[in-house]
């Protein structure tokens, strides 16, 4: 988990105006999907080795690497941490060109839940002022088998993280 801060104050991030999220999913859940995320991480650097890697990683870069063979790829950036002067903070997986188009995407190794939807509009909002720019958002499902790529079209996603950015004392 990441900590940011703005002008010497700890601000939420995304993750932690997301409030619907529990708070923990256990630390073996947790660990594994850092792992999970380091991995494909290395991969889009070209640094990958699976000896890296617990052997549970192994299927996930395999869909992943099914994922990034069907959809046409160019990412620009790739978890960068960034803090907004509204006061909060993220680091979104991936930014840049998917299928030729600006999206930025989150990775899950998890299951589907609704905030994620909500966590991808704060990402979107960390890279631009209001009202962002048109850019699309995606969650990426990796499971051992398969992926699930899941667009985020619901403009009403923005204004619900901005409601609970608010709350949380987020000046957006």
């Amino acid at each position: 988990m990441h900590t940011y801060s703005f002008d010497g104050a700890i601000v939420p991030s995304v993750t932690d105006i997301c409030d619907e999220i529990p708070i923990a999913y256990g630390e073996r859940a947790s660990a594994r999907g850092q792992a999970i995320h380091h991995a494909t991480l290395a991969l889009d650097l070209d640094a990958y080795h699976p000896d890296d890697y617990p052997a549970f990683v192994d299927p996930h870069i395999v869909v992943y690497k099914q994922f990034l063979a069907t959809h046409r790829c160019r990412w620009t950036r790739l978890e960068q941490p960034r803090v907004s002067p509204a006061g909060f903070g993220g680091t979104a997986d991936r930014l840049g060109l998917i299928d030729r188009l600006e999206k930025v995407l989150d990775i899950k190794s998890g299951v589907f839940a609704k905030w994620h939807a909500w966590q991808t509009a704060g990402y979107d909002l960390l890279h631009d002022d209001l009202p962002p720019r048109v850019r699309g958002r995606v969650a990426l499902y990796l499971s051992p088998t398969r992926y699930r790529y899941l667009t985020h079209s619901n403009r009403r996603d923005y204004a619900e993280f901005i409601d609970r950015a608010r709350a949380r004392g987020v000046r957006l």
